[in-house]
């Protein structure tokens, strides 16, 4: 009879173990995002102003050579084995470029070179074949998210997004400020929906959709409401004092969700704690 009691604790710690883990990477991936923003700040802050230069002479360069229609823009999400080369020489593969902030939705992530698998599973990434996020009129870049992946939100909830909601870019030193101007679904073959316009600085999101089917794409548009640089202009490296964030209301579904499953977390681990004592207590009396 006591056997079949320790089995079948044995039983319910794993069953437990497995439900929870998803929930706990979560809450880990957020102290992760945290850890990684810090390198990168102690990152930048050492990288020096000669070689900040040199990065963003290469961007430009780079954004200089590309079609403004789009032509040659890779669809990460149609390929599992992905392979791009990286535009910046002197920026090594794997390096954070910057991080993407949407209070809305509570988005906080890293941005990576290149929309391979391994960024994507860490982050938002670059899509080959678009400009890189260094702003500037006549300029479109994309970044590529998953609509969820196994331990983040990613860009699970940009649908949620609306029109005037912030996304924020921190690129080396930088700080991009962009404003949503429209949504749209989209099949993977409409590249031209990635296109430049002349004379507005812009940013999209690219994810699957709808979720999880995902045959489609589901862009956010957003445009730069700061002043952007005329294109041709030089991009001007400088320090930026980090400021305080202004406080946006996050979406009430996603503050609920946040909150859901916080308490799943807790109530489970206090469950996986009682009956682990449990299990111990039948182990010493055996």
């Amino acid at each position: 009879m006591k056997n079949r009691k320790i089995i079948g604790l044995f039983i319910v710690l794993i069953g437990l173990s497995l439900f929870l883990f998803p929930f706990f990477r979560m809450e880990l991936a957020k102290s992760e995002e945290k850890k990684l923003r810090e390198d990168f700040q102690d990152q930048i802050h050492h990288l020096g102003k000669e070689k900040k230069a040199e990065v963003i002479e290469e961007a430009k360069r780079y954004n200089q050579s590309l079609q403004p229609s789009g032509e040659g823009a890779v669809d990460p999400f149609d390929r599992e084995d992905l392979e791009v080369k990286n535009p910046l020489e002197s920026f090594g593969d794997g390096d954070v470029l910057g991080f993407i902030d949407i209070p809305a939705i509570d988005v906080h992530m890293p941005i990576f070179v290149g929309a391979t698998k391994a960024h994507l599973a860490k982050g938002a990434a670059t899509i080959d074949g678009t400009p890189l996020p260094f702003g500037g009129k006549g300029y479109r870049s994309v970044l590529a998210g998953h609509r969820g992946y196994y331990d983040f939100p990613a860009f699970l909830d940009v649908d949620e997004l609306k029109e005037g909601d912030e996304m924020k870019l921190t690129i080396l030193d930088q700080v991009l400020n962009y404003r949503v101007v429209e949504k749209e679904a989209i099949y993977p073959y409409e590249i031209e929906k990635l296109a430049s316009e002349p004379d507005r600085d812009l940013l999209t999101l690219l994810t699957c959709h709808p979720y999880p089917a995902n045959w489609q794409r589901l862009l956010i548009h957003g445009e730069r409401v700061e002043e952007p640089l005329e294109e041709g202009d030089d991009l001007v490296v400088e320090e930026t004092e980090e400021k305080a964030p202004d406080v946006v209301k996050v979406s009430s579904k996603i503050t609920r969700r946040n909150h859901l499953f916080t308490a799943i977390l807790i109530i489970g681990g206090l469950l996986w704690l009682f009956f682990f004592v449990k299990l111990v207590g039948l182990l010493r009396r055996k």
